[in-house]
C-alpha cells in the first residue's frame, strides 16, 4: 500500500490544478494557507528534529504567494518539518471545507469507551486526559516534550511495547506531518476505535479507512480573517474559539 501522504498529495493534484496561494501565514503554534478560493487550512507549525532552529530555506519565504497549490502540496512529502506543515496546512485548504458527513461537536461526544478499554494516546490533549480516566480502565498518553510532572505521560521509546494492547488508539494528526502515521497505525492495527484528531487532521475519509482509522475528528474554519490574525499572532486552538467548527466523520461504527 502506498504510504500516506504520498496518497494524500496524490488523491488532491487534480484539485490543486486550478487554484493558487492567496495568503500563507507560519506561526508559532500553527500554520495556515488560504487559497484563491477562500478555503482556508491548518496545520500545527512543526520546527525541526530536535528543537533545532526552523527556518526552512527551502520554503521560498516571502515567495510563496501566488504560486499553485499543485505544487505547494508536494511540500507535504518533504522530510523538513516546517515544509510538510505547509504542504499539510494546504491539503487541508483543499478538501476540509468541502468535506461531506461531518458532525459538529467535541470528540469526546463521539468516542464510546468502555470501563474495560485501556486507551494509548499519542501527543497529548489534556482536556481529554481526565473525562477518559474516568470512564476507562487505563490511559497512556505517549508525548515527546519532557511531562515528567503528568502520571499518566509515558516516552515514546514506550510506544512500540505498549500501543498493540490498547483497545482505542488516538492518534494526534501531527504524526501525518512527522511522517511517523504509517508506523504508528501498524501498531494500532489491534484497536478496536482509532481516532485522527486535531486541527491538523486531514479530512480525506478514503484513504484513512482502509488503513484501520474509524474515526476523523478536525475543524473547519469559519472566520478566515480572524484565524490568519491569530496565527500571525502566535495563537492556537485556546484562541480560536468562535472562528472554527470541530467537526467528525465516522468512518466505522465499532
Amino acid at each position: 500500500m502506498e504510504n500516506t501522504i504520498a496518497e494524500m498529495v496524490a488523491s488532491v493534484e487534480r484539485e490543486a490544478q486550478n487554484e493558487t496561494i492567496e495568503d500563507l501565514r507560519v506561526g508559532l503554534c500553527y500554520t495556515a494557507v488560504l487559497l484563491n478560493t477562500g478555503q482556508l487550512g491548518l496545520a500545527y507549525t512543526f520546527t525541526s528534529r530536535g528543537g533545532g532552529h526552523p527556518c526552512c530555506d527551502s520554503l521560498e519565504s516571502g515567495s510563496l504567494r501566488g504560486k499553485h497549490a499543485r505544487e505547494i502540496i508536494h511540500y507535504a512529502l518533504s522530510d523538513n518539518l516546517l515544509a510538510s506543515s505547509v504542504g499539510i496546512a494546504t491539503i487541508n485548504a483543499l478538501v476540509n471545507g468541502k468535506a461531506a458527513n461531518c458532525i459538529e461537536g467535541d470528540i469526546l461526544s463521539m468516542v464510546s469507551c468502555e470501563k474495560g478499554d485501556t486507551v494509548g494516546m499519542i501527543g497529548f490533549f489534556g482536556p481529554l486526559i481526565d473525562p477518559l480516566k474516568a470512564s476507562v480502565k487505563k490511559v497512556y498518553v505517549f508525548e515527546e516534550r519532557n511531562m515528567d510532572v503528568h502520571p499518566d505521560v509515558y516516552p515514546s521509546e514506550k510506544i512500540s511495547e505498549i500501543l498493540p494492547h490498547c483497545t482505542v488508539v488516538m492518534l494526534s494528526a501531527t504524526t501525518v506531518i512527522n511522517k511517523t502515521i504509517d508506523a504508528l497505525l501498524f501498531l494500532a492495527k489491534g484497536a478496536r476505535r482509532t481516532v485522527l484528531l486535531g486541527a491538523t487532521t486531514p479530512l480525506l475519509p478514503d484513504i484513512f479507512l482502509k488503513r484501520g482509522v474509524t474515526l476523523l475528528s478536525g475543524i473547519h474554519v469559519v472566520n478566515n480573517k480572524r484565524v490568519l490574525e491569530i496565527v500571525s499572532q502566535g495563537g492556537g486552538m485556546k484562541v480560536f474559539k468562535q472562528s472554527i467548527k470541530k467537526v467528525n466523520i465516522l468512518l466505522k461504527d465499532t
